[in-house]
């Protein structure tokens, strides 16, 4: 119990300190970021052949995604984005456009308007672009602290890989800096930043 504990509380104050250095970025920053990145993403050949896609809707501080989104929509990939149930329950709904995209609760980011998938769509999909807050290079992703995507992520297909977006200023060295990791942790297999795309080696 104390072990966990002290990783617990390293995970909580890197996301603060994460957070912090996220609002320092002006509006204009974060959409140059969210535009790089996007640029980035769409070189990989895992993207280009991925017939469907799960995405989320970034919000105010993230590497934007909107742009990602849109264009993925024109080359005809199938979008699935986040639907977060009650108590946190997992599901998935199908992305069709930004005025798709409602409010269905206060606090969380827009979700598609259509059909609640459950978490089972998951295993539709070939790539899973994840949030983070922080990766190391040996594929360990830190998240907001809810654990909803852990849990999602054990619903993906063996063959799925899971990249990470973040700023090039969260990844961390796994060999000098380590970012703290549990069993529940799900490791993603790449990350993507505004300078690069980094595919980890298992």
């Amino acid at each position: 119990m104390g072990n966990n504990t002290s990783i617990e509380d390293v995970k909580s104050k890197l996301r603060s300190e994460i957070l912090e250095r996220r609002k320092l970025n002006s509006k204009a920053q974060r959409l140059e970021y969210g535009s790089l990145i996007c640029e980035v993403a769409l070189l990989l050949d895992e993207i280009a052949n991925a017939n469907v896609l799960a995405l989320y809707v970034s919000t105010e501080f993230e590497p934007g995604t909107e742009k990602l989104l849109q264009i993925l929509k024109l080359r005809n990939k199938t979008i699935l984005l986040p639907v977060l149930g009650e108590s946190l329950t997992r599901g998935w709904a199908r992305y069709s456009s930004r005025e798709d995209l409602v409010i269905r609760k206060l606090g969380r980011p827009p979700e598609p308007s259509s059909l609640n998938l459950g978490e089972e769509a998951l295993r539709s999909a070939d790539v899973l672009l994840v949030p983070a807050l922080g990766v190391d290079t040996s594929g360990t992703r830190i998240g907001y602290g809810g654990g909803w995507y852990d849990r999602a992520l054990l619903s993906k297909k063996d063959d799925a890989k899971i990249f990470a977006l973040v700023f090039s200023s969260e990844v961390f060295d796994a060999k000098t800096n380590p970012l703290p990791h549990e069993a529940h942790d799900v490791k993603v297999n790449g990350y993507i930043t505004e300078k690069e795309f980094v595919r980890i080696k298992s």
